[in-house]
């Protein structure tokens, strides 16, 4: 195989999410289900993740089309990183939210 070839074949296959190793690709939603925050006087909290659809703005999910970014459907939960997903406390984007220390599985720590 050319080298072309063999770097376009792996230019095409799903990434992996970070957090719950899954590919990254429709019907696929990672199982990390809140993310911890850091707010006021340096207090912590965990919320649950804002899920693709209930975003203020609509990237598609109302048209039907899976996450431009993460590739997860309509209600799914987007994997961390990923550039539509919003911080649940200030809707801003997660990836570069202050707030956002951690993503978790429901009721763990860090």
């Amino acid at each position: 195989m050319r080298l072309i070839e063999t770097i376009a074949a792996v230019c095409r296959r799903p990434s992996r999410c970070p957090a719950c190793q899954q590919r990254m690709r429709p019907g696929y939603e990672c199982t990390r289900s809140h993310v911890v925050l850091r707010l006021e006087f340096g207090a912590e909290r965990q919320l649950p993740r804002v899920r693709y659809g209930n975003e203020r703005r609509d990237f598609g999910a109302g048209n039907g089309l899976p996450c431009p970014d993460c590739k997860v459907n309509a209600g799914e939960l987007h994997h961390p990183g990923c550039d539509v997903e919003r911080c649940p406390h200030c809707g801003v984007q997660s990836y570069g939210c202050e707030h956002i220390l951690a993503t978790v599985e429901c009721g763990s720590g860090r």
